[in-house]
C-alpha cells in the first residue's frame, strides 16, 4: 500500500527565501530581480559570490529560525495524519549534508514550526546532490511528492511518482505547461495540495 508523502523543505515547508532575503538586506544587499529563481540573478551577483553568501547564511543561526512557507501547514498535515494515521511524512532536503549541527538545527526548526507532535523522517543531502537516489527508495510506496524546484520535479516524474510544483512565480507558463504534460500539478496552496492527496489516496488505496 502506498503511504509515503515526499516533502521538500525549503520553499515548501519552510520559507528559506524569506529568511535569506532578510539576512541579505541586513548586509546591504537589495533584491533586484524577484522573478528570478537563481540567487545570482536575483541579486546580480557572480556565481561564486552568490554561492558563498548562500553557504554563509545556511551555516548561520538565522537558517535555524525559518518561518513556515504556508501558515496552515501544520493544520493540514495534522488533518491528513488524523484521517490517514498510517501516512508517513518524508522530508528530502538538499541542506545539511553530513553536517550534524546543521541537521540538528533544521530538525528543531521543523519540529518547532511545522511537525510539532507529528512523526516524520528526513533525508539530508548536499546542495548539489540529486534527489533521485532517495526518491527511488520510495518509488513503490510514495503517494506523491512536492517540491519547488523543477529539477527534482522531473526526478519524481521519471519514477512515475505523482508530483506537485509549488509556484513562487519563478517559472514561465511554458515551463509549467511542459511539467503539466508529464502530469505535474502546479499549486501555491498547501491546503489544495493536501486535499488533492486525499483524493489521490481514495483512488489508489
Amino acid at each position: 500500500m502506498k503511504d509515503v508523502i515526499l516533502l521538500d523543505c525549503d520553499g515548501v515547508l519552510l520559507s528559506w527565501e524569506k529568511g535569506f532575503r532578510r539576512w541579505m538586506y541586513n548586509r546591504g544587499y537589495r533584491l533586484l530581480n524577484p522573478q528570478e529563481y537563481c540567487i545570482e540573478n536575483r541579486y546580480n551577483l557572480d556565481t561564486k559570490k552568490a554561492a558563498d553568501l548562500v553557504s554563509y547564511f545556511n551555516e548561520s543561526i538565522y537558517a535555524g529560525f525559518l518561518e513556515p512557507q504556508f501558515s496552515n501547514t501544520y493544520k493540514n498535515l495534522n488533518n491528513l495524519k488524523t484521517k490517514f494515521p498510517f501516512f508517513k511524512f518524508v522530508v528530502v532536503t538538499c541542506f545539511g549534508g553530513c553536517n550534524l549541527l546543521l541537521q540538528m538545527m533544521r530538525k528543531e526548526n521543523l519540529v518547532r514550526d511545522i511537525f510539532k507532535d507529528i512523526d516524520f523522517d528526513i533525508h539530508f543531502l548536499e546542495p548539489t546532490d540529486s534527489k533521485l537516489p532517495t526518491f527511488e527508495c520510495y518509488q513503490d510506496s510514495a503517494i506523491c511528492g512536492i517540491d519547488d524546484n523543477s529539477t527534482y520535479i522531473n526526478e519524481l516524474n521519471l519514477l512515475n511518482i505523482p508530483s506537485f510544483l509549488v509556484d513562487h512565480g519563478y517559472y514561465k507558463e511554458s515551463d509549467k505547461q511542459t511539467l503539466a504534460n508529464d502530469g505535474t500539478i502546479t499549486t501555491n496552496s498547501f491546503t489544495d495540495f493536501c486535499k488533492t492527496i486525499e483524493n489521490i489516496f481514495e483512488n489508489i488505496k
